[in-house]
C-alpha cells in the first residue's frame, strides 16, 4: 500500500498551493492531507484567510485532497503532531511536508516504501523548495532541505519523547540500524535525531520565547 501525503500549512498561499500541485502531480499517492493551523491575531491574518479560502476551493476539485482546518492555533509542534494522530489513525505510515517543499516522483517512491509494522521506522531525503535563491544562511543546525516519512510506531516513540522530554536510546539505534543505508549516512542520521530531540526538550523546558515565536510557523 502506498503512503498518504500530508502537507503542513498556515500563511503562504502561492506556495501552499505550489506544494499540493506538486502532490497530485505524483503517481501512487492514495491521500492528500492538507493541515492548515489556525491564526494568530496581528499575525498575517490576511494571508492566512487567503491560504483557506484556496484550500478550500482547490479541496473541492479532488477527491483524494481532505482539509484538516484549525480554528484555533496549535503551534508547530502540536499542529505536527495533532495532524499525524490523525492521518495515522488511517494508514500505518505517513509522508510529511511543510508547504514549501516538493518531491519528485522517485523523491516519493523513497520515502513512501517506509517499512510497515512493529519497528520504529522513518527515511529522509532532500526535496526541493519553492523558495526563491536566497543569499542569507538559515541560523540552524540541522540541513536546509529534507523530507521526511515515518511509521506509526516511531510517531509513537516520538510522542512519547515530546511529552516526557527523554530519550529512548535504543529505539533511534534499532530504527537506524536497519536502514539499507551506508555508515556515514547512519550516523548523520543519528545526530540530526538527537538533534531534533534536543531543540524539543530545550523548547518546551527552557525557552518560552522560542516557543512563542514556533506559534508563527
Amino acid at each position: 500500500m502506498n503512503t498518504p501525503i500530508l502537507i503542513s500549512s498556515f500563511c503562504r498561499p502561492n506556495l501552499t498551493l505550489d506544494a499540493l500541485r506538486n502532490a497530485l502531480s505524483l503517481n501512487g499517492v492514495p491521500k492528500i492531507y492538507v493541515s492548515h493551523d489556525g491564526p494568530i491575531r496581528g499575525f498575517y491574518e490576511n494571508e492566512h484567510e487567503q491560504t483557506r479560502e484556496m484550500l478550500l476551493v482547490e479541496s473541492r476539485k479532488y477527491s483524494n485532497v481532505e482539509l484538516i482546518l484549525r480554528e484555533t492555533n496549535r503551534g508547530i509542534t502540536n499542529h505536527l503532531i495533532d495532524s499525524m494522530e490523525l492521518v495515522l489513525e488511517k494508514y500505518p505510515a505517513v509522508v510529511f511536508l511543510e508547504e514549501d517543499m516538493e518531491l519528485s516522483q522517485s523523491g516519493y517512491d523513497f520515502l513512501s516504501a517506509v517499512t510497515i509494522g512493529s519497528t520504529p521506522e522513518e527515511r529522509i531525503a532532500y526535496y526541493s523548495t519553492g523558495h526563491k535563491p536566497s543569499a542569507s544562511i538559515r541560523s540552524t543546525r540541522f540541513p536546509e532541505q529534507w523530507g521526511i516519512s515515518l511509521n506509526a510506531s516511531l510517531f509513537r516513540e516520538f510522542k512519547l519523547v515530546s511529552s516526557l522530554n527523554s530519550v529512548n536510546l535504543g529505539v533511534i539505534s534499532k530504527s537506524i540500524k536497519s536502514m539499507e543505508v551506508g555508515f556515514l549516512q547512519k550516523i548523520a542520521t543519528m545526530i540530526y535525531w538527537l538533534g531534533c530531540v534536543l531543540t524539543i526538550c530545550y523548547l518546551e523546558k527552557w525557552s518560552k520565547s522560542a516557543r512563542d515565536f514556533g506559534k508563527c510557523n
